[in-house]
């Protein structure tokens, strides 16, 4: 059909008289007759070659990724191979401590905003901020904004506070990011958090607090800064965060671990009915 593509035009359309003129190769058999059989057979061969094609392009672009986020290499040190025996054994002292002695809430201060004008569903260069709102989901995240009316900070723990559903939802937010409205960021004022004690403790404050809050019971600071979380203690008694460390590096080297497998599988089944 490419063929005719070529012959009209809009100022010569493809009227149906014109069409019946028209001349066309097709394969024929031994026979002379229309080979569809071979018709077939070359379509489909052409569709699983696309197909393994799009295969080969989403594994080499997951190897890349993963090569970039220094996950090329899932193999567990000594060091993390402990820290999941440690927690799976139980052999971890855990310790309360009030959220209010560890974190502060940021106060950050926007810019008189129109949502409609102001901010976007989707990143790009003029929307540049994540915001943080009563989000359930998606890492808390719904909206974008410009980076010069929406104040920001990096590595904080996202609360959001109101909500039907998404009331004591807790995200990690290690990109810089800022507060739409009913949520709210807090940043670590004894320690200095990483990517991974973020995900940790985020994980712990939302099973601390979510069934104790609600859409009647709003997750305000004032309200969850006098809960307390349990966290991992060492000898000293003080929160273990070099343990917090090496225990979730060890959980995202399993995760992408059994995601690669997952794909091989995935991969060889494909292989396993097309070759």
């Amino acid at each position: 059909m490419g063929y005719l593509t070529k012959l009209f035009a809009y100022n010569e359309m493809a009227t149906i008289p014109k069409l019946y003129e028209c001349v066309i190769s097709i394969p024929i058999g031994a026979d002379g007759e229309i080979d569809y059989n071979f018709m077939e057979s070359r379509i489909r061969e052409l569709e699983e070659s696309r197909i393994r094609e799009l295969e080969e392009s989403r594994i080499r672009e997951l190897e890349a990724y993963l090569y970039e986020a220094g996950f090329d290499n899932c193999e567990l040190s000594q060091s993390e191979a402990e820290a999941l025996s440690l927690f799976k054994t139980g052999k971890i002292e855990w310790k309360h401590f009030k959220m209010g002695t560890l974190y502060d809430k940021l106060e950050l201060k926007n810019k008189a905003f129109d949502k409609r004008r102001d901010t976007s569903t989707t990143p790009n260069e003029k929307f540049t901020i994540p915001l943080v709102n009563a989000k359930h989901g998606d890492n808390g995240i719904m909206y974008y904004g410009k980076s010069d009316i929406f104040d920001s900070s990096e590595m904080t723990i996202d609360i959001v506070q109101n909500g039907a559903i998404a009331t004591g939802n807790v995200y990690a937010q290690p990109q810089r990011t800022g507060v739409l409205w009913d949520a709210y960021l807090i940043k670590a004022k004894t320690h200095n958090d990483t990517v991974n004690s973020l995900l940790f403790i985020a994980c712990t404050i939302q099973k601390s607090i979510k069934s104790i809050f609600s859409y009647d019971k709003k997750a305000t600071w004032n309200r969850v800064k006098h809960e307390s979380i349990p966290l991992p203690v060492d000898l000293s008694g003080e929160i273990d965060y070099s343990l917090i460390e090496t225990f979730v590096s060890a959980i995202k080297k399993k995760a992408i671990q059994s995601l690669k497998e997952f794909i091989a599988q995935e991969h060889n089944a494909y292989l396993s009915v097309t070759i």
